[in-house]
């Protein structure tokens, strides 16, 4: 066969569009700085919580008021990568003491060493981001609060990744008087899911954290859930989905991450 000249040009860029198509599609899943040609970053989302009479805390999110009927989000992957965990959303209510947080996790049959869910807030007037809980909850039941603090809010990096170097404390193992979490195993659509429902009395709080929820304000918060250890294929991988995307394990260095909430002064939702 006789190659000319255009034969030989039309191969090549056959060649090179191929190549550029292969790379591209081999940073799925990848957590590189690659990966994001093909993730576009958006802005951080708003969220809603409604106000609720009665106890939300002892409700059940998936058949009982004031839950059913309150808008669940459905949580996202992470910014630097594709890998997220089973489907799982949440919903925020609030009275005038507590802010409350419902979680829907699907397990799809993961088998995992660890699975918890968590809520990071911050309730300062203005939500700078140099103050922040971070509420999380196991499957087991496990409760723990870690408050995490710096000097100035952490930014981002020329390239958009998070300042992991931020200087910041984390004080862990705060006790919170009057914290509650409930955690059930139950079926959703034939699915199986373990649900938790969050009190956090906003009054105990640490001093700078501490706030009556009033109708009107807007904190700053983001909801994560965070699998690790599963068996099989990916053993060991830590995967995360989140509200707000943020880069994995990067919450508490990317407070301009976390989604503004809106406590709205809506009708009083209904318990029973």
């Amino acid at each position: 066969m006789r190659l000319t000249a255009r034969s030989i040009f039309l191969c090549g860029a056959t060649l090179l569009a191929g190549g550029s198509l292969a790379l591209l599609s081999g940073c799925k899943g990848n957590t590189t700085a690659a990966a994001m040609l093909e993730k576009v970053v958006t802005p951080p989302p708003a969220a809603t919580a409604l106000p609720a009479s009665g106890n939300p805390g002892l409700a059940d999110p998936l058949t009982d008021l004031p839950w059913v009927g309150t808008h669940f989000s459905q949580f996202g992957s992470p910014i630097n990568t594709d890998q997220t965990t089973p489907a799982t959303r949440g919903a925020i209510l609030y009275d005038p003491s507590h802010v409350y947080v419902a979680f829907v996790s699907d397990t799809a049959g993961l088998p995992a060493k660890s699975d918890s869910v968590s809520m990071y807030l911050d309730s300062t007037a203005g939500g700078n981001g140099t103050e922040m809980i971070e509420v999380r909850v196991g499957h087991d039941g496990k409760v723990a609060a870690s408050w995490i603090r710096s000097a100035t809010p952490a930014t981002k990096r020329d390239d958009g990744s998070p300042d992991f170097l931020h200087p910041l404390s984390t004080i862990p193992g705060v006790t919170i008087e009057g914290l509650t979490a409930k955690v059930r195993d139950e079926t959703d659509h034939g699915r199986r899911v373990w649900t938790a429902v969050v009190g956090i009395p906003v009054k105990s709080l640490p001093m700078p954290l501490r706030a009556s929820p009033q109708p009107g304000e807007h904190w700053k918060v983001n909801l994560l859930r965070t699998v690790s250890g599963s068996t099989g294929e990916g053993s060991g991988e830590l995967l995360q989905s989140n509200l707000s995307p943020v880069y994995v394990n990067a919450q508490a260095v990317s407070p301009y991450r976390m989604a503004d909430l809106y406590l709205s002064p809506g009708a009083m939702t209904a318990s029973r």
